[in-house]
């Protein structure tokens, strides 16, 4: 960052990216990887089952039992893991990006067969749930399917899942606007991924929601900062922290601003200051260069000491800016 403000203070929180795909009785011990990739919020920051796709209403599926996990831990391989880890992650992943995820060797039509297969063996085993709704609909094939992590496998990660709290449910079917944000906001995470293979960018943590939510405060009492994710890259020299907002051009302008002033009443409140952090970048992806031009505007209309959190990028775009290039 060149703006000035105080360097971030370095992470000790690596994650650690295995080759190997074979089934070890090692397994169980790494089950604890999910916090590796959590900020340590302390409790602080609620999680609500109104901002994740998981009804009220909705049990454990019996495939949840302790016997059934039991038998699934120890036949689950490092490979399986990572992907429920992943799922676990952002909540949301459709099959393409699970594929650009996990499975590189060999030509795309065996990377494909091969992500089929186990994805097919993930879902009958009851650790992840295929959604009704493909993307590109029936045409689109298997290839559209879309996952989500199920109650067995929430219990073999002993993760709270999306909903947070200490109950686990199943996934149900969101609605299509809400799951295409989620995916969008995957998209983000694989782009990271696959840039991490080809450069010396290290992706060191992304938390989706609630995750990364913040509590701060503001002139009229605490608040909850929302975004869709909190991600932190190192390079050779520097580490990198940013907030990140996918738009999905559904907002009109006065809801993206005060968007915008939300991130600045939280850099004025100086919560993430006061932990010895710079305060995160804030990256907007957007669809096209006519909405980035509209919230670049809106950006501009801000004090300058405001103006400077901010970043913008076209989806695809966004990586560089996430690895510390310039806006």
């Amino acid at each position: 960052m060149t703006d000035g403000r105080q360097g971030a203070k370095p992470s000790r929180v690596v994650a650690g990216e295995s080759q190997h795909e074979g089934r070890t009785d090692r397994t169980a011990a790494r089950l604890g990887e999910p916090q590796a990739f959590r900020l340590d919020t302390g409790g602080r920051v609620p999680c609500s089952a109104k901002d994740s796709y998981v009804p009220r209403s909705t049990t454990v599926s019996r495939r949840a039992t302790a016997a059934h996990v039991a038998r699934m831990r120890a036949l689950v391989s490092e490979r399986d893991i990572k992907i429920l880890l992943d799922l676990d992650r952002v909540r949301l992943l459709q099959a393409t990006q699970i594929q650009r995820l996990h499975f590189h060797s060999g030509s795309v039509q065996t990377q494909a067969r091969k992500s089929r297969r186990v994805l097919r063996r993930l879902s009958d085993s009851g650790l992840i749930k295929r959604l009704d709704r493909r993307i590109g609909g029936v045409h689109a094939g298997s290839s559209g399917f879309v996952y989500a992590l199920d109650a067995a496998g929430q219990a073999l990660l002993s993760s709270p899942g999306p909903a947070g709290g200490s109950r686990r449910r199943r996934p149900w079917e969101p609605s299509p606007q809400f799951q295409d944000h989620v995916l969008a906001v995957a998209e983000v995470y694989v782009r990271l991924r696959e840039s991490e293979r080809g450069s010396g960018i290290k992706l060191i943590s992304f938390q989706g929601e609630p995750a990364a939510w913040r509590q701060t405060v503001d002139s009229r009492g605490a608040k909850i900062l929302k975004p869709d994710a909190f991600v932190r890259v190192s390079g050779a020299v520097y580490e990198q922290a940013s907030f990140i907002e996918v738009d999905r051009s559904t907002e009109h302008a006065p809801t993206l601003r005060r968007k915008l002033q939300a991130y600045a009443d939280a850099f004025d409140a100086g919560v993430e200051q006061e932990q010895g952090e710079a305060f995160p970048n804030v990256v907007w992806v957007v669809l096209d260069q006519d909405r980035a031009g509209m919230l670049r505007s809106l950006i501009q209309d801000m004090p300058d000491w405001h103006s400077q959190l901010f970043s913008v990028a076209v989806a695809g775009n966004e990586t560089e800016l996430i690895e510390g290039g310039e806006q």
